[in-house]
């Protein structure tokens, strides 16, 4: 059976993106572009700051996460400094809580 995301968030790193703040979320994929900052490190974490996936990318760079998992109690996403340029789209789905 094929599954696929119900909704789609997209936004940029200045700030910590979050998804379902305290409420379940299931997440299906995640798409991370770094076109112009050096390398920054890029965190999922889960609301409690529970690091799921950390990964560094280099400039002009693109990484897709395809494992899903599900966020108990949201998704938040940070990058390190300089992150402005750190684009984002993460496929989710809110699950039953």
């Amino acid at each position: 059976m094929q599954v696929f995301a119900s909704r789609y968030t997209t936004g940029t790193l200045g700030t910590t993106l979050t998804i379902l703040n305290g409420l379940p979320v299931r997440v299906f994929g995640v798409v991370i572009g770094n076109a112009v900052a050096g390398a920054v490190t890029v965190s999922l974490k889960e609301a409690d700051g529970t690091v799921i996936a950390s990964f560094t990318l280099v400039q002009d760079s693109s990484f897709y996460f395809n494992t899903p998992f599900l966020a108990d109690k949201g998704l938040t996403i940070t990058a390190g400094s300089p992150s402005a340029s750190i684009r984002v789209t993460v496929f989710h789905s809110q699950a039953s809580s």
